[in-house]
């Protein structure tokens, strides 16, 4: 199991985990989803090396966001399956319950407010996506550097079938988040607990169970 960039083991003293990671500057939160993605393909190319195909990849909650652009950059996955996640970070930065320091910060210096980033997220964000070709995001393309990032820029081009599990009462990932990434990502299949964000825990085992099982139904497909 790969740990993301300032998670777990991986947090400096002084921090909780993923405290670093969701820094409200948007050039530098997309240095940290670079990161991240290059240590996903890292991760992928080791194994690669040692061990045979197929190869499938699983993401939660923040991981989730992770394994979407990993997925679409890279061909060779043979399923996806994500939970607790979503797209669209107009809903994860304006209504969810972790990204308040976000929110403060923007409201502080004026750099963006929950109007513009609905705006951004609109027929701005509709018409950047179609006119990408593939998953190869240039580094300043983008009209605003966080859709540079947004899983949702990705989903277009994940071509690997996926199992999407949200959480009926999540108040860390928005369910129109959810829904809005399930609905752009080609071939998914949607599953919802009953539960809220960090309560999904409790269905871990339920959770890898139907991965799983996705993942050998599809195979002898």
């Amino acid at each position: 199991m790969m740990i993301l960039p300032y998670h777990f083991e991986r947090t400096p003293d002084g921090y909780r985990s993923g405290q670093l990671f969701l820094d409200p500057r948007t050039d530098v939160l997309r240095d940290r989803f670079e990161n991240a993605v290059v240590d996903a393909m890292t991760s992928l190319e080791y194994l690669r090396a040692t061990c045979s195909p197929p190869y499938y990849l699983m993401g939660y909650s923040f991981g989730g966001f992770i394994a979407v652009i990993t997925a679409a950059i890279d061909g060779g996955i043979s399923g996806l399956s994500l939970t607790v996640t979503g797209g669209n970070f107009y809903h994860i930065t304006w209504k969810s319950f972790v990204t308040g320091v976000m929110r403060v910060k923007y409201e502080e210096d004026g750099s963006c407010n929950r109007d513009k980033c609905l705006e951004m997220h609109g027929k701005i964000f509709h018409d950047y996506t179609a006119s990408l070709e593939g998953p190869e995001v240039e580094l300043g393309s983008a009209p605003i550097s966080c859709l540079e990032y947004d899983p949702l820029t990705y989903a277009k081009f994940v071509r690997c079938p996926t199992l999407l599990t949200g959480a009926l009462f999540d108040i860390f990932i928005p369910k129109k988040s959810t829904l809005e990434l399930s609905q752009a990502i080609p071939d998914c299949k949607v599953k919802w607990l009953p539960t809220g964000h960090l309560s999904s825990i409790l269905f871990k085992r339920w959770v890898l169970r139907e991965a799983a099982t996705f993942f050998v139904n599809f195979g002898r497909s």
